[in-house]
């Protein structure tokens, strides 16, 4: 048995955690290229690996692997900009 505890999440903590979630989703589809933010959604929201998404999209899985990591580059980079401006 693990010896961590997992802490069970209060309402409040899940509505925010819910919150950050859209704030991203968002971010992701209006900030980023559509390429970039395609591939990341078929990644982390239809769960394909970079093989099915290459596939799909019809190029070698270097640059999907490519466009997810910019992309989630710049996804950092707003939310951080975001923090610190207070939007």
């Amino acid at each position: 048995f693990s010896s961590h505890v997992c802490k069970q999440k209060t309402p409040e903590e899940i509505i925010m955690m819910k919150e950050d979630i859209g704030r991203i989703w968002y971010l992701i589809k209006k900030r980023l290229s559509h390429i970039e933010a395609h591939a990341i959604l078929l990644q982390y929201h239809d769960n394909l690996n970079a093989k099915e998404i290459a596939e799909k999209m019809n190029v070698d899985t270097a640059t999907i692997r490519g466009y997810v990591s910019k992309g989630l580059v710049r996804i950092r980079d707003l939310l951080d900009i975001k923090r610190h401006t207070n939007y």
